[in-house]
């Protein structure tokens, strides 16, 4: 190889580990707020299924269920 494969393959293989890193760095708050969105979405959905009577169940949305 000559040396400027050498420094163009150093060179990429820098810049794809550290947008490797960035990506992992910046999604994380993202992939947090999915996760609490889904966590409150399915306690709201177990809240408001049907009960043995076939209606829904109440939602009382002032106290934050």
């Amino acid at each position: 190889m000559r040396s400027y494969e050498i420094i163009v393959t150093f060179v990429i293989n820098i810049i794809l580990h550290v947008y490797s890193i960035l990506l992992q760095r910046f999604n994380r708050p993202r992939l947090e707020r999915v996760l609490k969105l889904s966590k409150r979405n399915r306690t709201v959905n177990m809240t408001t299924s049907p009960n043995q009577n076939g209606t829904a169940a109440m939602l009382d949305l002032d106290k934050g269920v």
